[in-house]
């Protein structure tokens, strides 16, 4: 290209992009700019213009490089979903209230001093994600894979046994399973979002491998709430995908057929499960296989009326997993009907604004982050108020933001500052060639 060219493109450009608050869309913009700039110079140059000719006219057509940089700065600029944090905010507050209650007056041994720092670092974090560059963990995916399985089996094989799980104590807190899930859901993302590169049948086993082997590792460590998340997750992410429907139809009835295959041994050859299920379909015959559990949150269930101020302290020593598994019992028992709807409506206008957000993103990893971790609160959230009725058989699932435990709600916020970060961002990398319109 001659010199004189570049010198001259690249001074419009650098003055077009001096203007734009936002640096991490500039480089997409100088782009877009200078592939005009040589589309236009080459048709002049074919009109008969010179060289210097087609140079100058090029950059003259731009316009001023100053109003253009400021309408760039309008277009390419950072976004807050302030309707997520909002209902983030919200949620993170109320939650704080049950566990207070059950802290001060039910007798079961919780420290709301720490439910006040958690949620404290949950928000820290949710804030320094939101302006974390998200794109930069797409070239990690395998590795976040790698770290995940790895992660799982040193947890077997070297963690603390706690009650029917492993985990590692780091700090007096319980580090479980779901640092690995949030690894695979990295992964699953990376993975999904650059799907199309899986043509030949060879390519799409290995893809299949890849993204089954999570679920065989977290089944077969019983973290049966943990593999539906995952799955829930990387089928949401592979729907949302640009494949040919060839390519889809061929992966999912793969992962479908994977998934029952996996399952189906799993369910014939683990006991606790199978005890799980019994207690299921015949709570009273099982009392000690969720039966109890569940008879338990029934009873409690009917109890509760439909707003309710616990002036007395709330009677729930024969609700197991009160501030856990059974929260939303709890508060239902406590508050009334009408506060446990609550809950679980902003949770749910939570998972409908990361909709929009997923709309909203044209990135693809982007867009498989956010679907993804729509899709898994959306499971853990349904899961766990419909296990309390009897629907779903009940296995260990926290409600998102609002059972006690640091790590679950870690867990949760970091998912949602990735989903902000990713909103932040939907407008600083361009897909189409704005200067055309």
């Amino acid at each position: 290209m001659n010199e004189s060219k570049i010198n001259r493109f690249q001074s419009f450009i650098r003055q077009v992009c001096e203007q734009m608050k936002a640096k991490e869309a500039r480089p997409h913009v100088a782009r877009e700019i200078r592939q005009h700039l040589e589309e236009k110079c080459t048709a002049l140059q074919l009109e008969g213009y010179s060289r210097e000719e087609a140079e100058d006219l090029a950059v003259k057509e731009m316009g001023n490089p100053i109003d253009l940089g400021q309408d760039f700065n309008k277009i390419h600029k950072p976004r807050i979903d302030w309707g997520l944090s909002l209902l983030f905010i919200l949620i993170l507050g109320l939650s704080m209230v049950p566990i207070y209650v059950l802290s001060v007056e039910s007798g079961l041994q919780l420290s709301f001093e720490k439910k006040v720092l958690s949620t404290a670092i949950a928000i820290a974090v949710a804030l320094c994600l939101l302006f974390f560059p998200y794109s930069v963990l797409l070239k990690w995916g395998v590795w976040f894979y790698t770290g995940g399985i790895l992660l799982i089996i040193l947890m077997e094989n070297y963690g603390t046994q706690v009650e029917w799980k492993k985990m590692f104590m780091i700090f007096g807190l319980g580090v479980d399973h779901n640092v690995a899930l949030f690894l695979f859901y990295l992964g699953g993302a990376a993975v999904l979002s650059r799907v199309r590169v899986y043509h030949t049948l060879p390519q799409k086993i290995k893809l299949l491998v890849i993204l089954c082997l999570p679920l065989i590792l977290l089944l077969f460590s019983r973290y049966l709430m943990y593999a539906l998340m995952y799955i829930s997750a990387i089928a949401a992410m592979l729907l949302v995908s640009k494949i040919d429907r060839k390519t889809l139809l061929h992966l999912s009835v793969g992962i479908l057929v994977c998934t029952g295959l996996i399952t189906t041994f799993f369910l014939m050859n683990v006991q606790y499960v199978y005890n799980r299920l019994a207690g299921f379909f015949s709570s009273a015959s099982h009392p000690q296989a969720g039966g109890y559990q569940l008879n338990m949150s029934k009873v409690y269930l009917q109890e509760a009326s439909w707003l309710n101020i616990p002036w007395q302290a709330p009677e729930l020593s024969r609700l197991p997993d009160a501030h856990t598994n059974f929260i939303f019992v709890s508060v239902v028992h406590m508050f009334g009907w009408l506060v446990g709807i609550l809950f679980v409506a902003i949770l749910l206008f939570i998972i409908i604004r990361m909709g929009y957000a997923a709309i909203k993103t044209k990135d693809p990893f982007g867009r498989s982050l956010v679907v993804g971790g729509a899709t898994m609160l959306l499971v853990a959230t349904l899961w766990h108020v419909l296990m309390t009725f009897g629907l779903v058989p009940i296995t260990s699932v926290s409600l998102p933001f609002i059972s006690y435990g640091g790590i679950q709600l870690l867990f949760y916020s970091t998912l949602v500052g990735i989903i902000l970060s990713v909103y932040r961002r939907k407008d600083l990398f361009p897909e189409e060639d704005h200067l055309s319109h």
